[in-house]
């Protein structure tokens, strides 16, 4: 059946793309030619149709469709079971539904608008953009995200923003969001926001008609134009001539980059030292990645650990780890990556070893897995962040985070890069070192500094003896390493001190500024600042967070009854302090000077300033502990 095209009233929703070369004449009909082997197999054709026409305002376009129908079984019906006769005698049928679908394309000089009414066939479709085997789709490809940006992004009449935080995932700040409003320029919080980067925006007008225009969507970075509703057929082509048009007026053009927010860059220059990977969450992955990779993913998130433990400039090596019983077990495979910048995009090498034997197959998969790249976050200590399939840099504001606010303690009794106590265990014969927080006092790990040294008044200081109350709270629910609570000589107002302890990422006396050591227990301090409220650390603190810490209880350093440290918190007034602090000796007083500009420095001081700015937010005060020199 032959659809006369003054019948088609598409959504103006489409793919931007242009030739690679000016023989264009013919085009349209090639890449329709090109697509139909790669539509589903349970696929009838019914018609390609192609003419030249012109448009409202005299432009010549080339238009061209594809109509095909798909059958499918309704997503509520399973057709592979036995059909048969029901108890009545009567014959099951296997239901299928019938969808028509349509794929337009419309040519004005070197560029083509793609409208598909199945959008998840425009996804499969656009990974064969480019490739040689194709008479059509070989010749043409997508629009840079840059000349789209100039086409038709105006900054000062932005309405909505789709952002994707390219911040390491916590539970405090939101992996995307959505702003609405009349000129969001105005409402990117120049603090908060710079870790975000946007994926479409909707502002801008689009003229219609000489009496209308229409607000334009795009998403950039996947080519994606959408307006609306065309009405009619003439609305849509001239709508579609108009785009196109503008869009090669924008050739070599530049856009202005929204404030605030991050900003993707077309090079892989100056990044450095890999800290944190991560998958991108189930609820964010796109819709065509495959149910085999999303069991792949949920079994990856719930029995495995990637761990990131070497990184040469641009490239990094992961440790995948098995986890058991909460715990990091054996090593399935190390994998080394390596990024590739080819025509303005980012991809990825592999190559793992140490696979123990049965593995091999799982390790595959996950190889396959890290290849998507839109799938996979990658943290550097440089301040570019590898998420979307793109690299990041971050806008970071010039903030500076007080360096009153740290206390450089003495640590050269003790390990910083050793969080809790260690000893060996043997398990069937293999040695392994396992940490023990009940052991906390009389060794030498960052636990035993806090238990041995902290006073609550005297800060840091290593001739200090412990205290008032002071209970450990480590384990799964924790509320904070560790719970002080300072009693007060005569007037003074009692303090209570939520404290996060974290091991050094490294013990070498040159080791200089690290925001990956920060990050987790900044982030940590922050999800659990609710505890910082007498009435509710008191309902909470009276079960240890795990059995071995129960009796990890002392007043002045001796040991007591969490019972009696409940009762002391629940008789606390109004005018008692709080205050929530951070212990971090990989920071060193002497690489943590006044003047310093490096990309790491204001890194980390931004997220310092986030940091105390919401914990005041909540009426406490914020204390970092860094390590004095020698």
């Amino acid at each position: 059946m032959t659809i006369r095209f003054n019948n088609l009233k598409p959504y103006v929703s489409v793919l931007l793309t242009k030739s690679v070369d000016d023989q264009n004449v013919g085009r349209v009909r090639q890449v329709l030619d090109d697509i139909k082997p790669l539509l589903p197999e349970r696929t009838s054709f019914s018609a390609i149709k192609v003419e030249v026409q012109n448009c409202r305002n005299n432009d010549e376009v080339e238009v061209g469709y594809l109509h095909y129908q798909e059958k499918k079984n309704p997503s509520w019906f399973d057709p592979t079971p036995q059909t048969g006769q029901d108890e009545e005698g009567r014959t099951s049928k296997v239901l299928e539904d019938l969808t028509n679908h349509l794929i337009l394309i419309c040519r004005r000089g070197d560029y083509f608008g793609i409208y598909f009414s199945d959008n998840a066939r425009c996804q499969s479709i656009s990974s064969q953009l480019g490739k040689d085997e194709h008479r059509g789709l070989g010749k043409i490809q997508k629009v840079p995200e840059a000349q789209i940006k100039a086409a038709f992004l105006k900054p000062d009449s932005l309405k909505t923003l789709w952002l994707s935080g390219i911040h390491r995932n916590t539970p405090v700040k939101a992996d995307s969001k959505v702003l609405s409003g009349s000129d969001l320029r105005h409402a990117l919080d120049p603090l908060s926001d710079q870790t975000y980067a946007f994926t479409a925006v909707k502002g801008g007008l689009l003229q219609i008609s000489d009496e209308k225009s229409a607000s334009v969507g795009l998403n950039p970075g996947n080519a994606k134009l959408w307006v609306g509703p065309s009405g009619d057929w003439d609305t849509f082509k001239s709508m579609l001539s108009s785009v196109l048009g503008r869009l090669e007026a924008a050739e070599g053009g530049q856009s202005d980059e929204l404030p605030v927010l991050a900003r993707c860059l077309n090079s892989l220059d100056d990044i450095e030292d890999a800290f944190d990977f991560s998958i991108l969450p189930i609820e964010m992955h796109p819709e065509d990645i495959g149910d085999d990779l999303c069991e792949l993913i949920q079994e990856l998130e719930f029995s495995y650990r990637f761990q990131v433990v070497g990184s040469n400039g641009h490239d990094f090596t992961l440790n995948l780890l098995e986890v058991i019983d909460g715990r990091e077990g054996e090593q399935i495979a190390q994998i080394q990556v390596s990024l590739l910048f080819d025509k303005g995009k980012v991809s990825s090498a592999l190559e793992s070893s140490g696979i123990p034997e049965g593995k091999e197959q799982f390790v595959r998969k996950v190889e396959r897995l890290l290849r998507k790249r839109d799938l996979i976050r990658v943290w550097y200590e440089s301040g570019h962040t590898f998420a979307d399939g793109k690299i990041h840099s971050t806008q970071y504001r010039d903030v500076e985070f007080d360096r009153g606010k740290f206390i450089w303690a003495d640590f050269s009794d003790y390990n910083i890069d050793q969080e809790k106590p260690l000893i060996d265990e043997n398990n069937g014969g293999t040695i392994k070192r396992v940490e023990r927080p009940d052991l906390t006092g009389g060794r030498n790990s960052l636990f035993c500094w806090v238990r041995e040294h902290w006073d609550g008044i005297r800060l840091g200081e290593k001739t200090n003896t412990p205290r008032g109350w002071l209970v450990c709270d480590d384990g799964a629910g924790e509320k904070a390493d560790f719970i002080h609570l300072s009693v007060p000589d005569g007037d003074e107002d009692p303090i209570l001190s939520l404290i996060h302890v974290k091991a050094a990422g490294s013990d070498g006396a040159r080791r200089g500024i690290s925001v990956g050591a920060h990050d987790i227990v900044l982030s940590q301090a922050v999800k659990n600042i609710r505890y910082i409220d007498r009435k509710s650390l008191a309902a909470t603190v009276a079960e240890a967070a795990s059995e071995r810490v129960r009796n990890l209880v002392w007043f002045d350093g001796q040991q007591r009854d969490r019972g009696e440290f409940v009762d002391a918190v629940r008789a606390l007034g109004e005018r008692c302090k709080k205050r929530v602090v951070v212990v971090q000796p990989h920071t060193r007083e002497s690489a943590y000077q006044p003047g310093d500009q490096s990309n790491r420095r204001r890194q980390l001081d931004m997220l310092l300033v986030s940091t105390e700015a919401t914990i005041r937010g909540l009426g406490a005060e914020f204390i970092m502990v860094g390590c004095a020199d020698d």
